[in-house]
């Protein structure tokens, strides 16, 4: 019977722990959204370029195999 009276205790408290986060408090701040921002752009931007880095260097080695002269055993 404690159990759950301690469940809905916990449940009804716990948005009240919430407001002590400092994310919802400081986003009224320009520093911290600027932050979140870039924050943001990096993370979107990294996957892209590496991505992007095994692309190039896939099609370079390509061209490097094609290039190459064809090697005949004896």
């Amino acid at each position: 019977m404690t159990a759950p009276l301690l469940a809905m205790l916990v449940v009804l408290l716990a948005p009240f722990a919430a407001q002590a986060c400092p994310v919802c408090t400081g986003a009224d701040d320009d520093s911290v959204n600027a932050a979140f921002l870039a924050g943001t752009a990096l993370l979107s931007l990294l996957p892209l370029a590496w991505i992007g880095g095994v692309a190039w260097f896939l099609v370079r080695r390509a061209r490097q195999l094609r290039d190459a002269p064809i090697r005949r055993g004896a």
